[in-house]
């Protein structure tokens, strides 16, 4: 596995500590469309909404890729906690955007 990949998320032991009932995983091929699927995917969840507050802003914070090493020496433990705790420039939670309590399912990349 490339370096700036992990697979500690998908580990027996730890996929149900963050995931739960009704989360879909997208799992595409390379260069096959993921971000266009992912799309769809925030889509279908909105029920197509054009509001400001749901529209796809960032691929990386709607959908969480938790596969992507997103520091150099990051971890999964680092990670898991930043997606529930870091603060969007705009003031929302970052979690707010994959996790919005209208939400009927949500979405992850890997």
């Amino acid at each position: 596995m490339p370096p700036c990949f992990m697979n500690d998320a998908w580990k027996v032991d730890e996929i149900d500590t963050w995931t739960k009932d009704g989360d879909l995983i997208v799992a595409t091929g390379a260069k096959s469309g993921t971000t266009w699927m992912l799309y769809c995917t925030h889509q279908i969840r909105t029920k197509g909404a054009d509001l400001d507050d749901e529209l796809f802003p960032d691929v990386m914070i709607t959908t969480p890729w938790p596969d992507l090493r997103q520091s150099r020496a990051g971890n999964w433990a680092e990670q898991k906690d930043r997606y529930n705790t870091t603060i969007l420039p705009d003031g929302r939670p970052m979690k707010d955007l994959w996790d919005h309590p209208s939400y009927p399912f949500r979405i992850f990349k890997s």
